[in-house]
């Protein structure tokens, strides 16, 4: 009888357990994304100085359907030299959007950063990487590939004055400030920048360059009355009372050996 009434209660116990294991929620399984899609407004782009601050460049890219919201989402914006397999990629990235741009003088600072020639066509590589925010489920999107032709990005000069005198008593004393913006904007390496002159009207066919002002980062030069003279005189106008006038510019240089000559501007000395 013991036996019997052991067993009963064996048997409802395990009926319980069985009962409660048929109660567990399966686990959820959220399907995968999906390869985004890339498309972009030109595949031929020839910006120039006007268009340094407009948007040249205009991608955009399918929803890769991730089983969560934008908010976890990450797109890395990769671009490099064609066929280098984005071994040395400019990076962007880009959070809750599904589209971006760069500006003329982006590209141009990606162009001159990898040391291309001003004025020549070169091919550009660009996709689309998504995952999430922790950097899973990574999917890179079709290559597309870019012709891009650099351009020169000068500085902007201007003169304190346009009209100068001085004596030789008075060459130490200050003459005329030379004023530049930076040329090259956004570029991450060196310009350095150097100020020329010539006589007006020549064109700067021999231009000379003024000793002991420029440099690299340096946007100003403060000039004596004896410093003013001297291009006076080496552009060959007239000593002992004579007037004339004189060109001047900044030519600046990157440390890939692109140059871009600024505007001209005239002084009387």
């Amino acid at each position: 009888m013991r036996i019997l009434f052991n067993t009963l209660i064996f048997t409802m116990g395990l009926g319980f357990l069985i009962s409660s294991c048929d109660k567990i929620d399966t686990v959820a399984q959220h399907p995968k994304g999906t390869t985004p899609d890339l498309g972009v407004n030109s595949v031929t782009l020839a910006p120039t100085v006007a268009d340094s601050n407009n948007k040249v460049l205009i991608l955009t890219w399918t929803d890769p359907k991730y089983a969560t919201d934008s908010n976890h989402i990450k797109f890395i914006v990769e671009i490099d030299s064609a066929g280098r397999n984005f071994s040395k990629a400019t990076t962007k990235i880009v959070r809750k959007s599904d589209t971006t741009s760069f500006t003329g003088r982006d590209l141009n600072a990606i162009l001159l950063n990898y040391g291309y020639t001003l004025g020549k066509p070169v091919k550009l590589d660009v996709r689309v990487k998504s995952s999430y925010e922790n950097n899973n489920e990574i999917y890179n999107s079709n290559v597309v590939t870019l012709s891009v032709t650099p351009y020169a990005d000068p500085a902007k000069l201007v003169t304190e004055k346009t009209t100068v005198t001085g004596t030789l008593a008075t060459g130490g004393q200050h003459s005329n400030t030379f004023t530049w913006s930076p040329a090259f904007q956004s570029y991450s390496g060196t310009v350095t920048y150097v100020l020329e002159y010539d006589s007006a009207g020549k064109n700067f066919v021999a231009p000379q360059q003024i000793p002991n002002y420029g440099g690299a980062s340096v946007y100003s030069a403060s000039l004596t009355q004896s410093d003013m003279n001297n291009t006076a005189i080496n552009s060959g106008i007239p000593m002992d009372s004579k007037t004339g006038k004189v060109e001047y510019r900044v030519k600046a240089t990157t440390a890939g050996g692109a140059v871009a000559y600024s505007n001209v501007v005239n002084v009387t000395i």
